[in-house]
């Protein structure tokens, strides 16, 4: 009962930390995936888009088909996601960490990791918890199956799999527990699932517009490494910004010395997993808050599990950091929302009064409200969806970046209008 309680304690806390965000606008790439209307639009997307998710996909369009545009539902609904995904980090931990009190100091870090906040924040990065959902369900069913030997177990571990898969490609290092877990039925299921995975790849390489978010560089991919070990397995935000390059270097080095000095089965698997995760991520793209969701499950068993006795302290104080990074982040995507939701409305409003025949420009928008590597996102993507979805209004004559120096004089002398981003809102330019 003690523990039951601890663990309902966690949630109500992560619920208090992240309520504020249903009353969020939806921001950038959100309104690229609002725009889907049908089942068939989400299927184009397997020749059409870079990523191929359509049980996100149809996450989304469900809600939407539902609730219509109310961010208020969706952002309930990535809240919900994240807090059943504490309780999966719990059950998970049980069985990884033994003992069910280092179970709950997992669940614990989890619910308040500091860079959750893409996930939990932004609808878009639903797909991320979204995928989780699938991934550590369909673990905590390989691993019952590995006790009982009871055939149900494995077949639902695979359905999982493949549903996470679809609902983020970084879904793809759940197909080693398998041959990690050397059971032989296990193993053929792996297999299986391996050549499932390998044609759908094969086919949208193919058929389609298959690309990573940037090509492979091993200057990129080694930084990437460093990187994300260490913002993964030393959790404090405020400490790692003061850091100079060397000193993140060294680190590095550090924790990799300690997480192989004594290793024993349950740390190899541990470690096994998170570099799984971290390669993968590294190997397609510069690491990003959301990427990290499916990795701290493993940074934060083996955090755990090395410390010991003395991890209770050592997670009061990340939770600490983390809890007061949160806040911060929590403010600035706020703020992105109200911009978005303003900048929309001025957009919309000028392309209606625009005279036929003009266009409009709009210029010197923002990819995000901060620098990295914690981004607050704004008009990274989506805003001639927005335009269309919430101001009601035709995007086609509106034109985004920024014009050519020498193009200016002519885009005035034409009448087409200039708005430019200055402090929050549009502004004509020049006045």
């Amino acid at each position: 009962m003690k523990r039951r309680l601890l663990l309902l304690s966690i949630i109500i806390f992560s619920w208090f930390l992240y309520k504020e965000s249903l009353s969020f606008f939806f921001i950038s790439d959100d309104f690229y995936f609002l725009s889907l209307n049908s089942f068939e639009a989400i299927f184009k997307t397997l020749i059409a888009d870079q990523h191929f998710i359509p049980v996100f996909l149809s996450f989304i369009y469900g809600l939407k088909s539902i609730f219509g545009l109310n961010p208020f539902v969706f952002h309930l609904c990535a809240v919900i996601v994240h807090m059943v995904n504490i309780l999966l980090v719990y059950s998970l931990g049980k069985l990884l960490l033994l003992k069910t009190k280092n179970a709950l100091l997992a669940a614990f870090m989890f619910a308040f990791f500091y860079t959750h906040y893409e996930a939990v924040y932004w609808i878009s990065g639903t797909s991320f918890s979204l995928m989780v959902f699938f991934y550590l369900t369909g673990l905590i069913l390989l691993l019952e199956y590995m006790t009982s030997r009871r055939m149900p177990y494995l077949w639902a571990y695979m359905i999982c799999a493949l549903l996470a898969f679809s609902t983020h490609e970084y879904a793809l290092s759940i197909l080693i527990f398998p041959f990690l877990l050397k059971q032989k039925r296990a193993v053929k299921s792996g297999l299986v699932l391996s050549l499932l995975v390998l044609g759908s790849i094969f086919i949208r390489r193919f058929l389609g517009n298959m690309v990573t978010p940037q090509q492979f560089q091993p200057v990129n991919f080694l930084k990437g490494i460093i990187i994300s070990h260490t913002q993964l397995l030393v959790p404090l935000p405020q400490f790692l910004e003061r850091i100079p390059d060397l000193g993140v270097l060294t680190l590095f080095f550090l924790l990799v010395y300690f997480l192989l000095r004594r290793p024993d089965p349950k740390q190899i698997l541990l470690v096994l997993w998170l570099e799984s995760t971290v390669i993968l991520f590294s190997a397609t793209s510069l690491p990003q808050a959301r990427y990290y969701y499916l990795s701290s499950i493993p940074a934060i068993f083996l955090i755990i599990s090395t410390l010991g006795n003395k991890s209770r302290i050592a997670v009061l104080a990340v939770i600490i950091s983390n809890f007061l990074f949160l806040n911060h982040q929590k403010n600035l995507w706020s703020e992105t929302g109200m911009i978005t939701r303003k900048i929309v409305s001025q957009i919309s409003g000028e392309l209606r009064n625009l005279p036929e025949g003009k266009k409009l420009y709009a210029v010197n928008l923002p990819d995000s409200l901060n620098g990295p590597p914690w981004h607050a996102f704004l008009f990274r993507n989506g805003l001639k969806e927005a335009v269309e979805l919430i101001g009601k209004t035709e995007s086609e004559r509106l034109e985004l970046g920024d014009p050519f120096v020498e193009d200016e004089a002519k885009i005035i002398k034409e009448n087409s209008l200039i708005l430019k981003y200055v402090d929050g809102s549009m502004v004509r330019y020049p006045l």
